[in-house]
């Protein structure tokens, strides 16, 4: 085997340089794309200012037993400086391990869990089942995927205020079919007298997702 050997240097031909440290890297990166490093510079600074900071402030918040009573505010010319006090990790032991817990928080984390599950599932099932329905040679094909693609032409606004009337109280079709389908299983009421039965919450806030 024959090795080639630079005569001026003395080095093997075809050997790696040594790679520089982690600070000489970082210097050499700065001073080639330093103008890149200014350009994105502003943006960096308004999201620190913007998101960052207000974030970090509040896990810190989290760790205290600050609220609205204690907290620094200034009422016409007076100011009331904050008087809360740093607790640790107090405030996460009562609201997941209190006695009130399942009510305050894992009631709501559970139904969370559930209905991004079942929004999931149900887009991926339907989506697929009408995607397989779309591509076999049936007529007015065509027809149906243009109605396929319409509620991706419809604004979300416009389809909130649309389940927001069928699922409001009054004199809204939904609404009687609901009362009337369920009100034997059911005695809560609403305070404008239409039935709420918690068993046509779920579907309802799936629904409209």
């Amino acid at each position: 085997m024959t090795v080639a050997i630079d005569r001026a240097t003395g080095k093997r031909r075809g050997d790696r340089a040594p790679r520089p440290g982690l600070g000489r890297r970082i210097k050499s990166g700065y001073q080639k794309h330093w103008y890149a490093y200014a350009m994105i510079a502003p943006v960096a600074v308004v999201l620190g200012a913007l998101v960052i900071y207000p974030l970090v402030y509040g896990l810190y918040l989290t760790l205290t037993d600050a609220n609205s009573l204690n907290t620094a505010r200034t009422i016409g010319v007076n100011h009331i400086d904050a008087t809360y006090k740093f607790i640790g990790l107090d405030n996460y032991k009562d609201i997941l391990f209190g006695p009130t817990a399942y009510d305050r928080f894992w009631s709501h984390f559970i139904w969370t869990i559930a209905w991004t599950a079942l929004c999931v599932a149900l887009h991926y099932c339907i989506g697929l089942g009408l995607a397989l329905l779309l591509n076999q040679k049936l007529r007015g094909r065509t027809f149906y995927r243009l109605i396929l693609i319409l509620p991706w032409a419809v604004p979300t606004f416009v389809t909130v205020f649309g389940w927001r009337f069928m699922l409001a109280d009054g004199a809204s079709s939904t609404r009687r079919s609901t009362r009337c389908t369920c009100r034997p299983r059911c005695g809560s009421r609403t305070p404008s007298g239409s039935a709420s039965p918690p068993s046509w919450s779920t579907p309802g806030a799936v629904c409209p997702s």
